[in-house]
């Protein structure tokens, strides 16, 4: 039951997300590992990604948008939780919100240690042989008996090139991930997820 609820909000989602009403918009569909991703352009832009993902008794979809401030990224199986992904000085802010709250906020900085903000908990990583570093906000109380699971680990397991500083080029690079074969698996798969985890230098 679960998974035609699903299958029939994405379908849904698709028809508002992917209707064709300008000459301009164009779509494209990949198959990989355990779902597909389809990906919707307009005027030679990526305008939105949906990653539809299935297994036996179960169907789900995320999907991403983009304005010009953010971009927007939800489980169509977690109704109470949204991810964002903003700049701020050109630097990313990645937040979990749960029930409208801001649950977890990853925010991306320049490693000075002259001027490093003050009271944070900061971690220094690599990661595609880049080296970056960023501060971690966490209110997980918040979720109290209800952890979104799904929805934490996408928060977690999503690659964007920490050097990326404007919303369409991290945008294309969400879509790029999703287009590999083993998308998913690295971010829903236990021990081949932490296979491809950023790897932490300090803290």
């Amino acid at each position: 039951m679960k998974y035609f609820f699903s299958l029939f909000t994405f379908l849904v989602c698709s028809t508002m997300v992917f209707g064709q009403n300008e000459n301009s918009s164009t779509s494209t569909e990949k198959n990989i590992e355990s779902g597909s991703t389809y990906k919707k352009y307009k005027n030679g832009k990526l305008d939105s990604i949906i990653v539809t993902m299935a297994a036996v008794n179960y169907g789900n979809a995320l999907l991403f948008s983009k304005s010009n401030d953010e971009i927007r990224i939800t489980n169509v199986a977690d109704k109470n939780s949204v991810i964002t992904i903003v700049l701020k000085n050109k630097k990313q802010i990645r937040t979990l919100f749960y029930k409208q709250q801001p649950a977890v906020i990853v925010e991306n900085i320049d490693f000075d240690i002259e001027n490093l903000p003050k009271s944070s908990v900061i971690s220094s990583l690599i990661s595609d042989n880049m080296v970056f570093s960023n501060t971690y906000i966490s209110n997980d109380k918040i979720f109290g008996d209800d952890f979104p699971d799904k929805t934490f680990k996408l928060f977690h397991g999503l690659r964007v090139r920490p050097d990326l500083d404007n919303l369409d080029a991290i945008f294309e690079n969400i879509g790029d991930f999703f287009s590999e074969e083993d998308a998913l698996l690295k971010i829903f798969y236990g021990r081949y997820a932490e296979k491809f985890a950023p790897q932490v230098l300090a803290f």
